[in-house]
């Protein structure tokens, strides 16, 4: 499965137990499509993409944000999907509103704060989401044969108009 960009950061306070551990983030977007949010002991529902849990903060919402592919734009970007918003590169995200992604898209949520990251580098992904093979075309329908007619009239006779 390719990696399509990662998001690499560090949850930087824990607000829920004073002895939790403030694990790294590393996350490998296999996806055009994927949510982040709090991770819980239950599944997510996946019924809208693959979801991906950061912290266990009750600040983050199960779905927070939404990562996903634009193959129009050919352009990353984000959704935020949290009434408490997000920041990405210092600017504050209400939910509704969706912002483009580059290389190195600073990204803070809750206790979160995280980098967006091609693997290619600067605004060069890997594998470009848009040239991942998409499958291929079901094969046309097979010709229909049309029978010759069992009968064919003679043509019409010459008709003469006297004026």
């Amino acid at each position: 499965m390719p990696i399509f960009a990662k998001i690499q950061g560090k949850t930087l306070y824990a607000d829920n137990d004073d002895d939790e551990e403030l694990p790294d983030i590393n996350l490998d977007i296999t996806h055009t499509k994927v949510f982040l949010g709090r991770a819980d002991a239950y599944p997510a529902d996946e019924s809208l993409g693959p979801h991906m849990g950061t912290c266990h903060s009750k600040s983050v919402s199960r779905r927070h944000l939404t990562i996903s592919w634009d193959p129009d734009r050919d352009q990353w970007q984000l959704y935020v999907d949290s009434k408490n918003g997000v920041v990405v590169d210092t600017k504050f995200w209400e939910k509704g509103k969706t912002v483009d992604l580059f290389h190195k898209s600073a990204i803070k949520f809750g206790p979160c704060a995280c980098y967006f990251v091609l693997p290619g580098g600067e605004g060069e992904p890997v594998i470009a989401a848009s040239t991942v093979a998409a499958p291929p075309p079901p094969p046309p329908p097979p010709p229909v044969a049309v029978p010759p007619p069992l009968f064919v009239p003679p043509p019409p006779e010459p008709t003469s108009v006297v004026v």
